[in-house]
């Protein structure tokens, strides 16, 4: 699922069983996600994970896991949670000594942030 930094992410939920499921639980890193109370995270009624105003820190690997009478079932989704790019650090002013060489350096943050998409210009 790829969405834009401060949307909402939908991580959709489809479970067939018989008997129907007793119940679903989502989490990330190996630690449970209690959506009750939780100003961020909420179910849908149909067990999706819905997520407001996502950040880059919500990139992650989540897991759902199901289960019934019979046994339990669980999926992967992955949340890609693009960021435009920014500056984080541009060049103070660089002093060089007439024909000698100066190096203006620039950190930039973003994703995705392909190589090559900083660019200079005069």
């Amino acid at each position: 699922v790829v969405v834009p930094e401060g949307s909402e992410a939908v991580l959709g939920l489809s479970v067939r069983a018989h008997p129907p499921p007793e119940g679903c639980a989502w989490s990330t890193a190996g630690r449970g996600i209690n959506p009750e109370g939780s100003p961020r995270f909420r179910l849908s009624p149909g067990g999706a994970l819905v997520i407001a105003n996502v950040t880059r820190g919500d990139s992650a690997a989540y897991r759902v896991w199901c289960v019934n009478a019979e046994g339990g079932a669980g999926a992967d989704v992955t949340l890609v949670v693009q960021v435009p790019p920014s500056i984080v650090r541009a060049p103070d002013p660089v002093v060089v000594d007439e024909g000698g060489e100066g190096q203006l350096l620039c950190e930039a943050r973003g994703s995705p942030l392909p190589p090559g998409s900083i660019t200079w210009a005069r």
